[in-house]
Protein backbone atom coordinates (compact mmCIF):
# COMPACT_ATOMS: atom_id res chain seq x y z
CA UNK A 1 0.00 0.00 0.00
CA UNK A 2 2.71 2.09 0.98
CA UNK A 3 4.29 1.68 -2.69
CA UNK A 4 1.00 2.30 -4.62
CA UNK A 5 1.17 5.86 -2.64
CA UNK A 6 4.59 6.36 -3.87
CA UNK A 7 3.66 6.05 -7.07
CA UNK A 8 0.21 8.30 -6.83
CA UNK A 9 2.61 11.15 -5.32
CA UNK A 10 5.17 10.86 -8.13
CA UNK A 11 2.52 10.60 -10.85
CA UNK A 12 0.67 13.24 -9.68
CA UNK A 13 3.34 15.26 -8.87
CA UNK A 14 2.04 15.69 -5.22
CA UNK A 15 3.85 17.13 -1.98
CA UNK A 16 4.63 14.41 1.15
CA UNK A 17 2.28 17.06 3.18
CA UNK A 18 -0.15 15.44 0.84
CA UNK A 19 -0.09 12.34 3.09
CA UNK A 20 1.30 13.45 6.43
CA UNK A 21 -1.07 14.34 9.51
CA UNK A 22 -3.59 12.27 11.71
CA UNK A 23 -5.69 9.89 10.75
CA UNK A 24 -9.71 10.56 10.31
CA UNK A 25 -8.77 14.82 11.38
CA UNK A 26 -8.84 15.44 7.32
CA UNK A 27 -11.62 13.44 5.13
CA UNK A 28 -9.45 15.18 2.46
CA UNK A 29 -5.77 14.12 3.04
CA UNK A 30 -7.37 10.13 4.23
CA UNK A 31 -9.28 9.88 1.01
CA UNK A 32 -5.84 9.88 -1.34
CA UNK A 33 -4.80 6.74 1.05
CA UNK A 34 -8.05 5.44 1.42
CA UNK A 35 -8.77 5.26 -2.32
CA UNK A 36 -5.52 3.29 -3.04
CA UNK A 37 -7.02 -0.22 -4.82
CA UNK A 38 -4.53 -1.74 -1.82
CA UNK A 39 -5.76 -0.24 1.10
CA UNK A 40 -8.78 -2.48 2.15
CA UNK A 41 -6.50 -5.48 1.84
CA UNK A 42 -4.16 -3.67 4.31
CA UNK A 43 -6.66 -2.89 6.85
CA UNK A 44 -8.16 -6.46 6.57
CA UNK A 45 -4.45 -7.90 6.89
CA UNK A 46 -3.79 -5.55 9.83
CA UNK A 47 -6.86 -6.97 12.20
CA UNK A 48 -5.05 -10.41 12.01
CA UNK A 49 -1.77 -8.84 13.75
CA UNK A 50 -1.31 -10.66 16.96
CA UNK A 51 -2.45 -8.47 20.08
CA UNK A 52 -4.53 -6.02 17.59
CA UNK A 53 -7.78 -6.62 17.79
CA UNK A 54 -7.78 -6.91 21.76
CA UNK A 55 -6.09 -3.62 22.12
CA UNK A 56 -7.74 -1.68 19.47
CA UNK A 57 -10.65 -3.77 18.31
CA UNK A 58 -11.52 -3.88 14.57
CA UNK A 59 -13.04 -0.99 14.02
CA UNK A 60 -10.19 0.59 14.85
CA UNK A 61 -8.39 -0.91 11.51
CA UNK A 62 -9.20 1.70 8.82
CA UNK A 63 -7.75 4.31 11.44
CA UNK A 64 -4.53 2.28 12.09
CA UNK A 65 -3.63 1.68 8.83
CA UNK A 66 -3.85 5.76 7.78
CA UNK A 67 -1.84 6.55 10.74
CA UNK A 68 0.83 3.76 9.41
CA UNK A 69 0.50 5.57 6.38
CA UNK A 70 0.90 8.81 7.73
CA UNK A 71 3.99 8.09 10.30
CA UNK A 72 5.47 6.34 7.61
CA UNK A 73 5.52 9.87 5.10
CA UNK A 74 6.43 11.98 8.23
CA UNK A 75 9.97 9.80 8.59
CA UNK A 76 11.09 10.44 4.50
CA UNK A 77 11.69 13.62 2.69
CA UNK A 78 11.24 12.28 -0.83
CA UNK A 79 8.39 10.57 -2.44
CA UNK A 80 10.21 6.95 -2.52
CA UNK A 81 9.75 3.31 -0.79
CA UNK A 82 12.32 3.37 2.15
CA UNK A 83 12.02 -0.40 3.36
CA UNK A 84 14.36 0.33 6.30
CA UNK A 85 11.38 3.55 7.36
CA UNK A 86 8.79 1.13 6.73
CA UNK A 87 10.26 -1.33 9.03
CA UNK A 88 10.91 1.01 11.59
CA UNK A 89 7.34 2.59 11.57
CA UNK A 90 5.99 -1.38 11.31
CA UNK A 91 8.11 -2.00 14.03
CA UNK A 92 6.82 0.35 16.42
CA UNK A 93 3.39 -0.72 15.61
CA UNK A 94 4.05 -3.89 16.75
CA UNK A 95 5.48 -2.81 20.10
CA UNK A 96 2.65 -0.68 21.34
CA UNK A 97 0.99 -3.65 20.10
CA UNK A 98 3.00 -5.84 22.92
CA UNK A 99 2.40 -2.89 25.00
CA UNK A 100 -0.62 -3.59 27.40
CA UNK A 101 -0.95 -0.38 28.64
CA UNK A 102 -1.29 3.36 27.06
CA UNK A 103 1.04 5.87 28.62
CA UNK A 104 0.09 9.67 29.45
CA UNK A 105 2.46 12.10 30.10
CA UNK A 106 2.41 15.87 30.51
CA UNK A 107 5.16 18.35 31.32
CA UNK A 108 5.57 21.85 32.30
CA UNK A 109 8.27 23.98 33.33
CA UNK A 110 8.45 25.03 36.95
CA UNK A 111 9.11 28.22 38.38
CA UNK A 112 10.76 29.74 41.69
CA UNK A 113 11.52 25.94 42.25
CA UNK A 114 15.60 24.93 43.24
CA UNK A 115 16.94 21.54 44.62
CA UNK A 116 20.04 19.66 44.76
CA UNK A 117 18.12 16.54 44.19
CA UNK A 118 16.41 15.30 41.06
CA UNK A 119 14.56 13.29 40.14
CA UNK A 120 11.88 13.80 42.75
CA UNK A 121 8.75 11.39 43.10
CA UNK A 122 5.93 13.21 44.50
CA UNK A 123 3.38 10.39 44.03
CA UNK A 124 0.80 9.68 41.84
CA UNK A 125 3.10 9.27 38.48
CA UNK A 126 4.25 13.48 39.11
CA UNK A 127 8.14 13.93 39.19
CA UNK A 128 10.08 16.93 39.64
CA UNK A 129 12.82 16.51 36.74
CA UNK A 130 15.83 18.60 36.00
CA UNK A 131 15.18 20.29 32.02
CA UNK A 132 17.30 18.22 30.42
CA UNK A 133 16.09 17.32 26.45
CA UNK A 134 17.69 13.67 26.67
CA UNK A 135 15.45 12.88 29.38
CA UNK A 136 12.51 14.03 28.30
CA UNK A 137 13.37 12.38 24.77
CA UNK A 138 13.84 8.96 26.79
CA UNK A 139 9.88 9.53 27.95
CA UNK A 140 8.97 9.93 24.84
CA UNK A 141 8.45 13.68 24.09
CA UNK A 142 8.93 14.80 20.82
CA UNK A 143 11.49 17.72 19.70
CA UNK A 144 8.36 19.95 19.44
CA UNK A 145 7.52 19.92 22.78
CA UNK A 146 11.23 20.50 23.98
CA UNK A 147 11.12 23.63 21.40
CA UNK A 148 8.04 24.52 23.76
CA UNK A 149 9.21 23.54 27.08
CA UNK A 150 12.85 26.28 25.54
CA UNK A 151 9.80 29.33 24.82
CA UNK A 152 7.72 28.78 28.03
CA UNK A 153 11.28 28.81 29.98
CA UNK A 154 11.70 32.97 30.69
CA UNK A 155 10.99 35.68 32.87
CA UNK A 156 11.15 35.78 36.87
CA UNK A 157 11.70 32.99 38.26
CA UNK A 158 12.77 30.39 35.62
CA UNK A 159 14.11 27.15 37.05
CA UNK A 160 15.87 24.44 35.61
CA UNK A 161 13.28 22.12 36.70
CA UNK A 162 10.20 20.35 35.16
CA UNK A 163 7.23 19.23 36.62
CA UNK A 164 5.97 15.69 34.49
CA UNK A 165 2.75 14.06 35.01
CA UNK A 166 1.95 10.00 33.91
CA UNK A 167 -0.46 7.95 33.93
CA UNK A 168 -1.08 4.40 32.56
CA UNK A 169 -4.37 3.04 31.45
CA UNK A 170 -4.68 -1.07 30.31
CA UNK A 171 -5.17 -0.91 26.55
CA UNK A 172 -8.90 -2.71 25.66
CA UNK A 173 -10.74 -2.78 22.34
CA UNK A 174 -13.55 0.01 22.53
CA UNK A 175 -16.36 -0.92 20.30
CA UNK A 176 -18.23 1.69 18.32
CA UNK A 177 -21.64 3.40 18.98
CA UNK A 178 -24.28 2.43 16.19
CA UNK A 179 -23.44 5.37 14.35
CA UNK A 180 -19.76 4.06 14.22
CA UNK A 181 -18.06 6.63 16.30
CA UNK A 182 -15.57 5.16 18.70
Amino acid sequence: MIEEAVSLLRAQDLALDRVRGVALFDPTRDALITSLKSFDTAVSAISGVPNFIGRFGSDAATRIVLQLSYQYFKSIDTAEFNETVFEVTWRNLIEELEDSYWIFRGVANLRYFQTDRHPIELGGGVTIRGRCPDDLRSLGFEDAVWERIVDDWSGFGASSFVLVAEHAMEKEARQSDSDGQL
